[in-house]
């Protein structure tokens, strides 16, 4: 299971890191 599909998961259960985890996504998306 890759990092994204790891934490997405730990997100569904932890709502409180969907937020730091779209951030996170969003900036590497914009990065690369």
């Amino acid at each position: 299971m890759n990092d994204f599909t790891k934490d997405f998961a730990q997100a569904l259960f932890n709502p409180d890191k969907i937020n730091d985890l779209l951030r996170k996504e969003l900036q590497q998306a914009v990065n690369n």
